[in-house]
C-alpha cells in the first residue's frame, strides 16, 4: 500500500522520467537512424547479424516497436529503462541512507550526458540498467544475499555483455566492486574466485555467443574514435557536464561563462565531498569506477581508441553513488548542509538548461535538411550524400528514390564523383536540367576529407551551375547547384 514512506522514492523517479519526457520528438540522429532501421528490418535476423554489437537491444526495441514506429514511441523506451534504472539506483543507494539515495538520484536526474542517453534510440539505456542492476545486485550479495544474489547478479552481468561491447569492462568494474563490498562485510571467503567465475560465467557465455558465432561483422581496423590525448579528455568533459550548451545559453544573453574555472569548481566539490566523506567506505565504488576508466584508457591506449563521452557511462553510475552517499556521511551536519547546497547550484543548473532549451535541442539537423530538400526538389532534380550513410536519417523524414540519388564513398575522388553524379542526371534526368543538392555530415571521419570535398563543389560549380542556396543544420549541411543557361554553362 502506498504511504508516506514511498512518496519520496516515487517523487524522486518521477522527477527522473519527466525530464527525460520532454523533447521526445526533436528529430534523430545518424546513430539513432541506424538503431531504428535494424530494429524495423524486415530481414531482422539478417540485419542482426550485420551489426557489430549485440543483439539485446535491438530485440527489445523490436518488441517495443509494436507500440508504435514513431520518434516519440522508440525514444520513450529509453525513458522507461532510465525509470527503472533510477528504481534500482533507489533500492541499492538507500541501503545505506535515505539521504544518500536522494542525492545520486539527483545527479543522475540532472547530469547533461545523463539526460541526453536517457532518451536517445540507442543501446546505453539498457547499458545503464543492466549495469546498475549489477552494482545493486552485487550490494545485496555482500549483505548476505546467498545464491539467489549471486545468479541474479551473473544475469545482469550477462545482459549488460549482450547489450554492449563495453559490457565486458563493466564486468570487470562490478566485479572489483563485488569483492571490495565482501570484504568490507567481512564476508570474503576462500571460495571468492569461484564464486567470482560463478558471476561471470553468464556474462562469458553471452561473449562466445554473440561475438564468437551470431555477428559476422565485428569492429575493424578502420575505426572513427579519435586518439586519446588532452583534447579528447576535455571534449569528454564538457559533453558530460553540459558545458556546450551552458556557454550557448549565455551567450544568448550577452554573458561570457568561464568554463575553465567553473570544471575546477566542479572538481574540487565532488573531491571535497568524497573526502570529507571518509576515504575508506568511499573505496569500493570509487574503484569500480576507477577501475572501468582504466580499463577504458588502457584498451584506447594500447589496441584501439574507444575512450569516448559515451563509452564511459557505465563509469557514471558508480561515481553517482559515490557522491551521494559520501555526501550522507559528511560530519559534521554544518559542513553537509553546506556541501549540499552547493551541489544544488550545478544539479539546478542542468535541469534549468534542459528544461530552458536543450531537451528540444537535436543532436544533429536531418529533419530540418530534409524539410528544406522536400520543399526545394523537382523532378530532375538529384541528390548526392557525402559520405553515402546519411541517405539514412534523410529518408526517415523523407522518401527518395534510388534514381534519385548518389552515394559518394568516404575517400573521394573528386573528380569521378563529379563525373558519376553528371552521369546520373543524363540517365534519370528525361531531359529535365534539374538541380543537384549535395548533402553531407560534418563528422570525426569526413573532417579528413576537406580537400576532396571543396574540389567536388568546384567541379560541381563547373558541371551543373552556380550555387543557388546553402542550408545549415546541427552537423549537416546542404547547397543546391542550380543549372546555368544553356548559353553560360562551362564546360
Amino acid at each position: 500500500m502506498f504511504g508516506r514512506r514511498n512518496a519520496l522514492p516515487v517523487a524522486c523517479v518521477a522527477a527522473v522520467v519527466a525530464l527525460r519526457l520532454l523533447g521526445l520528438d526533436k528529430g534523430i540522429w545518424l546513430d539513432e537512424h541506424a538503431s531504428i532501421r535494424i530494429a524495423l528490418n524486415d530481414h531482422f535476423l539478417a540485419a542482426l547479424r550485420s551489426e557489430d554489437k549485440a543483439p539485446v537491444y535491438y530485440v527489445v526495441l523490436r518488441a517495443w516497436s509494436w507500440l508504435g514506429t514513431t520518434e516519440a514511441v522508440l525514444r520513450a523506451l529509453s525513458v522507461v529503462l532510465a525509470g527503472l534504472t533510477a528504481l534500482l539506483l533507489w533500492r541499492w543507494t538507500a541501503r545505506t541512507s535515505r539521504g544518500a539515495a536522494v542525492a545520486t538520484l539527483a545527479v543522475f536526474a540532472t547530469l547533461p550526458i545523463l539526460l541526453r542517453y536517457g532518451q536517445e534510440i540507442r543501446h546505453y539505456g539498457l547499458l545503464l540498467l543492466a549495469v546498475t542492476g549489477a552494482f545493486e545486485s552485487a550490494d545485496r550479495l555482500a549483505r548476505g544475499g546467498g545464491r539467489r544474489a549471486t545468479i541474479v547478479l551473473g544475469a545482469w552481468l550477462a545482459l549488460a555483455v549482450g547489450t554492449h561491447p563495453i559490457g565486458v569492462f563493466a564486468v570487470a568494474s562490478v566485479l572489483v566492486y563485488t569483492v571490495l563490498r565482501l570484504r568490507e562485510e567481512g564476508a570474503l571467503e576462500r571460495g571468492v574466485i569461484t564464486r567470482a567465475a560463478m558471476i561471470a560465467a553468464p556474462a562469458a557465455l553471452v561473449v562466445i555467443v554473440a561475438y564468437g558465432l551470431f555477428l559476422r561483422r565485428l569492429p575493424s581496423d578502420d575505426w572513427w574514435m579519435p586518439r586519446l590525448d588532452r583534447p579528447l579528455v576535455v571534449l569528454t568533459a564538457d559533453k558530460t557536464l553540459g558545458y556546450p550548451e551552458l556557454v550557448a545559453a549565455a551567450q544568448a544573453v550577452g554573458v561570457r561563462v568561464p568554463v575553465a574555472w567553473m570544471a575546477a569548481l566542479e572538481l574540487l566539490l565532488a573531491i571535497t565531498i568524497v573526502v570529507a566523506g571518509g576515504v575508506r567506505p568511499a573505496l569500493p565504488l570509487a574503484a569500480a569506477a576507477g577501475s572501468y576508466l582504466l580499463l577504458i584508457t588502457g584498451y584506447s591506449l594500447v589496441v584501439t581508441p574507444i575512450f569516448w563521452y559515451r563509452t564511459l557511462l557505465p563509469a557514471l553510475i558508480p561515481l553517482a553513488a559515490l557522491l551521494g552517499t559520501q555526501l550522507d556521511q559528511v560530519r559534521p551536519r554544518t559542513l553537509r548542509h553546506a556541501l549540499i547546497a552547493l551541489g544544488l547550484v550545478p544539479v539546478v543548473a542542468w535541469a534549468g538548461l534542459w528544461i530552458g532549451g536543450a531537451a528540444w535541442q537535436p543532436y544533429e539537423g536531418w529533419r530540418t535538411l530534409a524539410g528544406e530538400l522536400e520543399r526545394r526538389f523537382q523532378p530532375g532534380s538529384l541528390v548526392a550524400f557525402y559520405p553515402g550513410y546519411g541517405i539514412g536519417p534523410t529518408r526517415y523524414y523523407l522518401p527518395l528514390r534510388n534514381e534519385d540519388v548518389v552515394l559518394l564513398p568516404l575517400h573521394l575522388d573528386p573528380k569521378k564523383a563529379a563525373s558519376d553524379i553528371e552521369q546520373r542526371r543524363r540517365d534519370v534526368a528525361g531531359g529535365l536540367a534539374g538541380s543537384v543538392f549535395l548533402i553531407w555530415r560534418r563528422d570525426a571521419r569526413t573532417t579528413g576529407h576537406d580537400m576532396a570535398l571543396y574540389q567536388l563543389q568546384s567541379e560541381l560549380t563547373r558541371r551543373v551551375g552556380p550555387r543557388r542556396q546553402e542550408t545549415r543544420a546541427i552537423a549537416v549541411m546542404m547547397i543546391e547547384y542550380a543549372p546555368a543557361p544553356s548559353g553560360d554553362r562551362r564546360d
